[in-house]
């Protein structure tokens, strides 16, 4: 008898020690994500080099360019891809219903959150923008969202590489420069909006070792947001699966970025 209960105070102590465990790393990385993306908002705006057909951007060298489609870029980062992804939605919603925000950070499930941040930065042509990050435990790896008024990122890795991802893609969105007027002539009209078509597919080749990405979200209720509350875009022409260096034009030094109705 003595050793049954000495065999269930262990377990039970073990149990304790694992759950405190958990909850400090899990407090650790909210700490780690406040100083990093604290300091990326404090670090001057770069200007876009990179110029894709809707938008242009910036990255550091350290950031590898996998590849592109119309619509969303993946980079690596210390082993870690992400995704990049223009938000349509957001940016037709801004033009005609500007009540309504494509923001898919509101459909996240909040017993799966484990660290989150909302803020403002400036972009390098001073614009004041908001920005919200959620990091949503599933299985045995951490997905993040990192949500902007022009582009929303994901990343699917361990714990420990997500406050140094999350503030690349903060210096990232303050290079961001949007041809709205492009983006609505060729996704929208003011009547009604459409997003029929394929899903972007964002993770086709980043699988979680088990779980699904959706089960993180309850039903989409943001605009343009489909079941699972990832949107949805009309694709007119072929598939888009092209190479960074196909669709991608090096922005010149001394070239100016064309000002649509970008405000």
């Amino acid at each position: 008898m003595k050793m049954k209960k000495i065999l269930k105070i262990l377990a039970s102590g073990m149990l304790i020690m694992a759950m405190s465990g958990c909850t400090k790393i899990t407090q650790d990385l909210q700490t780690r994500l406040n100083e990093k993306i604290a300091f990326a908002e404090s670090v001057p705006a770069s200007s876009p080099t990179y110029r894709k057909p809707y938008y242009a951007y910036y990255v550091e060298p350290s950031v590898g360019r996998l590849s592109s489609d119309e619509l969303s870029n993946m980079f690596l980062y210390d082993n870690i891809r992400f995704v990049m992804s223009l938000n349509v939605s957001n940016i037709i919603n801004e033009k005609y219903y500007q009540n309504i925000e494509a923001d898919l950070t509101k459909n996240v499930l909040e017993d799966a959150v484990v660290a989150s941040m909302e803020g403002t930065y400036k972009d390098f042509e001073n614009h004041e923008l908001t920005y919200a990050v959620k990091v949503c435990r599933l299985a045995n790896e951490y997905f993040t969202i990192f949500h902007t008024r022009a582009v929303d990122f994901y990343a699917l890795s361990d714990i420990y590489s997500i406050p140094d991802v999350c503030a690349k893609m903060l210096l990232i969105s303050k290079s961001v420069h949007v041809n709205q007027d492009t983006i609505l002539a060729n996704y929208s009209t003011q009547e009604a909006i459409s997003y029929e078509g394929k899903t972007v597919k964002l993770f086709e080749d980043i699988s979680p070792e088990s779980g699904k990405i959706e089960d993180l979200f309850v039903s989409g209720n943001s605009a343009g947001a489909g079941a699972s509350g990832f949107a949805e875009y009309v694709n007119e022409g072929e598939e888009y699966h092209a190479q960074i260096e196909g669709d991608e034009e090096i922005i010149d030094e001394e070239e100016e970025i064309s000002t649509d109705d970008n405000e």
